[in-house]
């Protein structure tokens, strides 16, 4: 993993992993902090729903 990106909810963390997927980054996207990320993700977005 080579970058984190924490978001507030469900909409900003998929916006932000499609656009970094665009750039050709191989981007996971976790619906809650308790999963466990695969290792072949450059970029790991978690959404938190904390807004």
């Amino acid at each position: 993993m080579k970058m984190m990106v924490i978001a507030d909810d469900f909409t900003g963390s998929n916006d932000t992993g499609v656009q970094l997927a665009k750039k050709g980054a191989r981007t996971e996207v976790m619906l809650s902090a308790s999963q466990k990320p695969s290792r072949r993700a450059d970029v790991l977005v978690i959404n938190t729903e904390s807004r």
